[in-house]
């Protein structure tokens, strides 16, 4: 793999020199507050909106993940950076992690939010966090490959020469 096509997240106040860098952020309010006060990661070329229903991201950016995401890729673009975004489905209203356990997929939901579309529009890179679906109650369903395959086509349409990555886990995955 060329360093070129190896991205690396940065641990804060760490680097690889095995790719190139990208600092990960939970909110538009971390990128903005880092650009504000000149502490963005040195040699970071990247950054990541990985927007989710948890502490780090504020009650605002989850509630409006489109309109965030915009504000979040139209800074760091004005300041140079390359964008990845990466828009969690529990940041769906009403998910939560019990509705997940028990086999109920939000990711028709997520779609018709139009994350996908929104994410392609925005972003040079979007990342589709599939890995949720890598469990055992959704194998049957297909959930993996189901999600992935429309949210690539949803993104598409909205930007036919985005980059897209599907996550996978080495964490979730049992019998």
């Amino acid at each position: 793999v060329s360093p070129a096509h190896l991205l690396v997240l940065d641990l804060r106040g760490q680097s690889s020199p095995a790719g190139q860098n990208v600092a990960d952020f939970r909110s538009y309010a971390e990128l903005k507050k880092m650009i504000d006060d000149g502490t963005m990661p040195a040699g970071s070329h990247w950054v990541m909106y990985d927007n989710e229903r948890w502490s780090l991201t504020p009650a605002d950016e989850q509630a409006d993940p489109v309109y965030y995401e915009q504000l979040f890729a139209r800074l760091a673009h004005r300041h140079g950076y390359s964008v990845i975004l990466a828009p969690a489905q529990d940041i769906v209203p009403g998910y939560d992690q019990a509705s997940f356990q028990s086999g109920q997929a939000a990711w028709q939901s997520y779609l018709s939010m139009g994350l996908a579309a929104a994410s392609a529009r925005a972003a040079d890179i979007y990342e589709i966090q599939a890995q949720p679906y890598e469990i055992g109650v959704y194998r049957s369903q297909h959930a993996y490959a189901s999600f992935v395959a429309a949210a690539v086509a949803q993104a598409r349409a909205a930007n036919p020469g985005i980059v897209i990555y599907a996550g996978l886990s080495t964490q979730r995955v049992s019998s």
